[in-house]
């Protein structure tokens, strides 16, 4: 799915897929993290899709950098409290 959506958006960069069996906002707190440390990542779009039995939920973030902060879109600091909080709403 963020696959084609980085197409779509001609988004070039790394592209990574994970399968848990609950939403982890630490997990992916500390992956993003990651990337903003250790590359030149402007940006990153992340999120988290449930699947089952034909319905499904999803939830996207656009992430950035800002003086040395990483925001999500909303201006919330990107944190796991905050990632939960976004997808309970």
């Amino acid at each position: 799915m963020i696959g084609e959506i980085c197409i779509k958006q001609k988004i070039s960069g790394e592209n990574t897929f994970f399968v848990f069996d609950e939403f982890n906002p630490d997990f992916i707190q500390n992956y993003v993290t990651g990337i903003f440390n250790s590359a030149k990542t402007k940006c990153c779009i992340t999120g988290w899709v449930e699947l089952f039995r034909g319905n499904y939920e999803a939830i996207l973030y656009l992430i950035k950098m800002e003086k040395d902060c990483i925001k999500t879109k909303e201006n919330s600091n990107f944190d796991a409290d905050n990632l939960g909080k976004i997808w309970k709403n």
